[in-house]
């Protein structure tokens, strides 16, 4: 396997994984909602994945992040 090849495959369990927690923020301990706001804040903002992972957003996943993180760059 090559790099590019394990860094797709990285790419899509960061998104499969943190698209279906942030698909139930709602349902989280107010511990466990804040720790995933900071968590995705940090992915999107400060991360080297954060070029890596722009493109198509689920709506419902748009709306959570509009909701719970404004200071997205």
């Amino acid at each position: 396997m090559t790099r590019e090849e394990l860094n797709k495959h990285l790419l899509a369990a960061f998104k499969e994984f943190y698209m279906d927690k942030l698909g139930h923020i709602e349902e989280m301990s107010e511990f466990k909602k804040n720790y995933m706001i900071d968590v995705t804040r940090l992915l999107i903002n400060d991360s080297y994945l954060s070029n890596q992972m722009k493109g198509e957003m689920p709506q419902n996943v748009r709306k959570l992040i509009e909701k719970y993180i404004r200071d997205v760059k």
